[in-house]
């Protein structure tokens, strides 16, 4: 037991000075959406995609999850997030952009109602949350 006590210290030790793992350099960020599409028309039962694209402010944003509710058989609620770089080290001017797709399968015939939250940049310059809504005839 006494053999392993002392490597076991100099690890704790060793990472003591070290952030990683328990920090991480990016944040997970609510997008601003710039385009969504779904399908007009679909069938019960079968699986269809929501399409959303972000983008980031420079080179080191990554895509990040997206957030599904299904609130009931035809409504749904999806939330991407990015991962915005908080770190030290430079980044790249260049501006990515994210394709977000979500499957989706309805339940019922009717209606499907998805709705979108993203971030938008209100007249003052604030960000503030808006809801993109997309509907779907299901046959």
């Amino acid at each position: 037991m006494k053999r392993l006590a002392v490597p076991f210290a100099l690890a704790l030790s060793v990472l003591a000075g070290c952030d990683w793992p328990f920090q991480s350099d990016y944040r997970e960020r609510l997008v601003w959406v710039w385009d969504a599409s779904a399908p007009d028309t679909v069938e019960v039962g079968s699986a269809f995609e929501v399409a959303l694209m972000s983008s980031g402010t420079n080179g080191c944003w990554r895509k990040g999850r997206d957030d599904v509710r299904r609130v009931g058989p035809l409504l749904a609620n999806i939330t991407p997030h990015d991962l915005e770089y908080v770190g030290s080290d430079g980044c790249t001017d260049d501006t990515p952009n994210f394709r977000h797709s979500i499957n989706l399968t309805p339940e019922a015939r009717g209606l499907f109602q998805v709705r979108v939250v993203s971030l938008t940049l209100a007249s003052t310059g604030r960000e503030s949350l808006r809801v993109i809504p997309l509907t779907i005839v299901v046959r």
